[in-house]
């Protein structure tokens, strides 16, 4: 009796402890993995308040560094409307506004007296460019990064603007104005064209779909028909604006290989 009632303790056991280890192996091993599953992720935002709305839609791939998985890095592409009304773009070139040629000339304050100013009444832009983007993981929720544009390039509409510079007899004289074409990153004032900035927030709902909000800091630039005051025909506005949107992850990997 004793014998058969360890017989079946050990059958038990043997069981137990296998249906236990299945269970574990099964569980373990196709275990979500939030890293591979944000590798790739698709963003469209929004924005509109007084004289400014538009949209940007932006992908991106991501890689890590390091071992911890909480650093990662990318190269994306985004692809951004904006409409403003009733804005000021002023003198963009670093040459008239520092009256310099030299490289690290945006060390030097601008000179009032060769900063002219553009209005717009209504100015429509499509820029696109290439950015990099660091990021940091807090958990599988929440992440916060930071974009920076690189290079691209603007379309436009022409407008109708009006120069307004002290070195003008009348003061103001009407001009056509279009997006300047090419778009790229330098050092402060050395920037050219349509460039954003921004710190972005994203949090996921679950593997594929999220929301994000970001504080941006965008560049817009206009060129003129004709070249002007100090021969300057590049315009600039640069303007802080909010943004939110959602996340979306298509290509979802949801298990560690």
């Amino acid at each position: 009796m004793l014998i058969r009632l360890v017989y079946l303790l050990f059958v038990f056991n043997c069981l137990y402890y296998n249906s236990c280890e299945a269970q574990i192996d099964y569980i373990g091993r196709p275990s979500i993995d939030y890293v591979n599953s944000h590798h790739k992720v698709w963003d469209i935002k929004g924005v509109y308040f007084t004289g400014r709305y538009g949209a940007s839609s932006s992908f991106i791939k991501y890689s890590k560094i390091g071992m911890e998985k909480r650093w990662f890095y990318g190269i994306g592409i985004h692809a951004t409307l904006s409409f403003l009304s009733q804005k000021s773009y002023t003198t963009a070139a670093t040459n008239v506004i520092k009256n310099s040629n030299d490289w690290f000339a945006v060390s030097f304050s601008d000179i009032d007296e060769r900063v002219d100013t553009l209005t717009i009444n209504q100015s429509f832009n499509l820029f696109g460019n290439l950015y990099f983007a660091l990021q940091y993981r807090f958990n599988t929720n929440h992440e916060l990064g930071l974009q920076i544009d690189l290079l691209g390039a603007t379309f436009g509409l022409p407008t109708s603007a009006n120069l307004i510079s002290s070195e003008l007899p009348t003061k103001s004289v009407s001009q056509t104005a279009l997006p300047t074409l090419f778009n790229y990153t330098l050092i402060s004032s050395n920037n050219r064209g349509s460039l954003l900035y921004a710190l972005n927030y994203r949090y996921w709902f679950n593997d594929r779909l999220g929301t994000n909000a970001s504080i941006n800091y965008v560049y817009t630039e206009y060129r003129t028909s004709d070249r002007l005051v100090f021969n300057n025909s590049r315009f600039r506005n640069k303007s802080f604006c909010f943004m939110i949107g959602v996340s979306y992850a298509p290509f979802h990997k949801k298990y560690k290989d």
